[in-house]
C-alpha cells in the first residue's frame, strides 16, 4: 500500500471515531450507563452468593481427555406440584 493511500486511511478511520465519539457523548444517559456499568457488574458478582464463586461447576475442572461425571450434566427435575 502506497504511504498516501496508508495516510488516507488513517485520517478516514480519524474521522468516523470522532463521529462515534460525538454520537456517543450526545447521549448523556447511555455515557452515564456505561460509566457505572462495570462497578454495577462488581456488586453483582460480590453479593449473588454461589456455591463455587467464579471458578464454575466442579465437571468443568476436569484432565483434558477424560469424560466428566454424567450426574453433573443432568437438567434438574421439575417439581410436579407446580407443573401442569
Amino acid at each position: 500500500m502506497a504511504p498516501a493511500q496508508r495516510r488516507r486511511g488513517l485520517r478516514q478511520y480519524a474521522t468516523l471515531t470522532r463521529r462515534y465519539a460525538r454520537v456517543i457523548a450526545a447521549d448523556r444517559g447511555y455515557v452515564l450507563f456505561m460509566g457505572l456499568l462495570p462497578f454495577m457488574l462488581g456488586l453483582l458478582i460480590r453479593f449473588v452468593p454461589a456455591m463455587q464463586g467464579l471458578a464454575g461447576p466442579e465437571w468443568q475442572h476436569v484432565r483434558p481427555g477424560t469424560a466428566p461425571d454424567p450426574g453433573h450434566l443432568r437438567l434438574p427435575r421439575r417439581n410436579r406440584e407446580l407443573s401442569p
